[in-house]
């Protein structure tokens, strides 16, 4: 698994937010929860506008970013900000739960009404963004504002919009076009340098009221080139869409959901998502796996051994084998020999290694197939591997190093 691109290379007034990211990709939980705290408000705000409910739009948070926390070596400073990023994936995740909720949403009550938190508690980039955000929305006419608000916040295509506002698809393709244009510039800082949508407007409009291909929109997405637009102007595009995600109330986290986000990420729950995995290596029901992976951070049953902690997930008479011996036999009688005893290893076990120690090779020697559950592993013949990758553990090898500055490395071990 190839490792981050470099921080350098992030969006630029991202760069804190893509170390974060960087950290959390080497299993850095602190890290990551301080992402959450700082881009969870507009994240809910946007998705309470969506849903109308708060419970909904909690839970849809809260899943984005569990699925974040668990993909965070695929984060791509290069492509997106954290912001973008997740803004993209909380927004997607809601108008697919619409059809549920949308008896209960909020008619209108976000259309000019922006409140803001703390200073302290969003990311410093989403304040100013924020209001510039209202002001470019409110210097706009009703009709456009509108249109923009109802393909952005419902998900509805340009004939929807078309008939609620009882004009043709035609003119409401020109109106987000035109909105989208002159919210582009009010970003920016500049004046509109022409009075008529450029194509890079109209691109946006098409994604915006999903007339785009499934290609073009995930082109789009991840800020790739399309048709004549180079890649640059398509993700400045898609930035400024997702803007509209500021056009309305933050809000912060309930405290149940902040608790149920940090188990899910630092506590006993964070290694829930490998039982599949866990069950499957050691051959066991998924209850059992379930609870071996709640017996992790217990502090019975574990055993030191050559600098390692183990947790035998068997019992059975341990085997005592020779580790050293005199290798001439007739230099000395049967009675002068010294032995030094190591305990064989069980057959399933769970390891933890302190970051930066070597795993040696075991006993006994034979093949071994490992499960990453948590940290990184440097391992010869896969390179980096991260939590829910297996790789191979040839016999009388030495398995790798548990990556340096990142958290304790756990692992399962299944020896065949």
């Amino acid at each position: 698994m190839q490792g981050a691109p470099p921080i350098n290379f992030a969006v630029p007034g991202d760069v804190g937010a893509a170390q974060r990211m960087a950290a959390a990709a080497r299993g850095d939980a602190v890290a990551f929860i301080e992402l959450c705290e700082s881009y969870a408000p507009a994240l809910l705000g946007a998705t309470l506008r969506i849903l109308g409910d708060r419970v909904a739009a909690e839970s849809t948070v809260y899943g984005v970013l569990i699925d974040a926390w668990r993909g965070a070596e695929q984060f791509d400073p290069r492509q997106a900000s954290v912001r973008v990023w997740w803004t993209i994936g909380a927004r997607s995740a809601a108008l697919r739960a619409l059809p549920e909720h949308r008896a209960a949403r909020m008619a209108a009550v976000h259309d000019t009404q922006i409140t803001t938190l703390d200073d302290k508690t969003e990311a410093p980039d989403v304040g100013p963004l924020r209001q510039a955000v209202q002001s470019a929305m409110l210097d706009l006419d009703d009709e456009p504002r509108s249109a923009l608000q109802l393909a952005y916040f419902e998900g509805l295509g340009a004939g929807e919009i078309a008939d609620r506002a009882r004009t043709s698809p035609e003119v409401v393709r020109a109106q987000v076009a035109d909105g989208l244009r002159r919210l582009s510039a009010a970003l920016a800082g500049t004046p509109p340098s022409i009075n008529v949508p450029r194509p890079h407007d109209r691109l946006a409009a098409a994604y915006l009221l999903d007339e785009l291909s499934l290609e073009d929109r995930a082109r789009f997405d991840r800020g790739e080139a399309i048709g004549e637009l180079q890649a640059s102007e398509v993700a400045a595009q898609r930035d400024n869409v997702h803007g509209l995600a500021l056009y309305t109330f933050p809000a912060a986290l309930l405290p149940q959901t902040r608790a149920r986000l940090v188990a899910a990420i630092a506590g006993p729950e964070r290694l829930s998502p490998f039982t599949d995995d866990l069950a499957a290596l050691l051959r066991l029901p998924l209850h059992d796996a379930r609870e071996i992976l709640a017996r992790v951070d217990a502090p019975r049953g574990w055993r030191d051994d050559a600098g390692l902690r183990i947790l035998p997930l068997e019992t059975g008479s341990e085997v005592r084998v020779p580790e050293s011996m005199s290798e001439e036999p007739d230099a000395v009688g049967d009675s002068d020999i010294t032995v030094v005893q190591r305990a064989a290893w069980p057959r399933r076990l769970i390891v933890r290694v302190a970051p930066g120690a070597v795993i040696p090779s075991r006993y006994p020697h034979s093949e071994a197939r490992v499960l990453v559950l948590q940290g990184g592993l440097s391992h010869e013949e896969t390179g980096a591997a991260r939590p829910g990758d297996l790789v191979p553990w040839p016999s009388g090898t030495a398995l790798g190093v548990a990556e340096a500055g990142g958290p304790e490395l756990i692992l399962a071990v299944l020896n065949q």
